[in-house]
Formats: structure tokens, C-alpha cells, sequence
């Protein structure tokens, strides 16, 4: 008799709550698949900043860096932009290798040692 109860009136009864459940458990997954999406978002628009700073960073400082050779060397923004283009970097790197070595050797000072070791370091 008990058996014939559970399975007229509660077997619906489960049936709605195993639907229900069903409902609710895609409904929350829906909301925390489109959380996830929308930080994905919020991660990917900061990285994107980020990455554009630091783009603008690089871009800068090699307008400083041409700049400064421009005047070092008394040409013109284009020559230099030219000059480097063509190898000049590796020859820089030379140049402020063996200035370094002879720095050494004729006892220049530590401001200037660290000078040109700070520039060797930037190439």
C-alpha cells in the first residue's frame, strides 16, 4: 500500500524537483560561465593597456636613445635613425666595450665607469 502512495503522488513530486533541479543547476552555470566570460573580458582590456603603456614606453625611450646619439654624434634625427639602421648598434656595442675596457685600465673614475656600464648594459 505503501509502495503504490510513493508511486502515485511523490513520483511526480520528485520528477518536478529533479526538473527544477535540473533548471536551477544550468541556470547557475549559465550565470557563472557568463561571469567568467565578463572577467576574461576585464583581464584582457587590462592586459591590452598594459601592453600598449609599455609599447609607448619602448617607443619612447628609443626617440630619447636616437636623440642622443643624434647629438653624440652631430647629425641629424634622420642620419641617425640611417646610421643605426645599417649596423650602427653593433658597433656601438664594440665601442662602449672597449671604452669600458680602457676606463679601466687608465683609472677613470667609478661615476663614469658606471656610466658606461649602464649604457653597455641598455644595448
Amino acid at each position: 500500500m505503501f509502495q503504490d502512495m510513493k508511486n502515485q503522488g511523490e513520483g511526480n513530486f520528485e520528477g518536478q524537483d529533479v526538473l527544477k533541479n535540473k533548471d536551477y543547476w544550468r541556470e547557475r552555470f549559465s550565470r557563472l560561465e557568463r561571469s567568467a566570460y565578463a572577467q576574461a573580458d576585464r583581464c584582457t582590456a587590462q592586459l591590452e593597456k598594459i601592453y600598449q603603456e609599455a609599447q609607448q614606453t619602448v617607443l619612447d625611450d628609443l626617440e630619447r636613445w636616437y636623440a642622443c646619439f643624434a647629438q653624440n654624434n652631430q647629425v641629424t634625427l634622420a642620419e641617425a635613425r640611417k646610421l643605426l639602421a645599417k649596423g650602427e648598434p653593433e658597433e656601438f656595442r664594440r665601442n662602449v666595450k672597449r671604452y669600458r675596457k680602457e676606463g679601466r685600465r687608465k683609472d677613470l673614475s667609478s661615476e663614469w665607469q658606471k656610466k658606461l656600464s649602464a649604457a653597455s648594459s641598455r644595448m
